[in-house]
């Protein structure tokens, strides 16, 4: 079986998202989601397990969407379609507006 890729025109011109340094997530699992307490701003989230598992990949390592999509759908098993790279992209927005990521500048 091969896994599902994501390749886009646009993926080369999407940048590479990092969490920043200053970010200090500590997470527990309640039932099928995830709780997770933002240290510096003492803020509480619950997130559904793609947008964990979104975050769980950018802790990892930086990537940008291409990677992000590509691993997450070999993941989870599933084809690859514009709705699932629009979603990737707006929970990375959402981590973007709370501060938690950051694009890599010059990449």
């Amino acid at each position: 079986m091969s896994l599902p890729t994501y390749s886009h025109e646009f993926s080369s011109t999407r940048p590479t998202w990092t969490v920043r340094p200053i970010v200090e997530l500590h997470w527990r699992e309640w039932g099928d989601d995830s709780i997770v307490l933002e240290a510096v701003s003492t803020q509480v989230h619950r997130f559904d397990p793609l947008v964990s598992a979104v975050m769980a990949c950018l802790e990892e390592r930086s990537q940008g969407t291409a990677d992000l999509v590509s691993t997450l759908a070999a993941d989870l098993r599933i084809e690859v379609d514009a709705e699932f790279v629009d979603t990737i992209d707006s929970i990375v927005a959402h981590f973007r507006d709370l501060g938690w990521v950051e694009p890599i500048i010059g990449e």
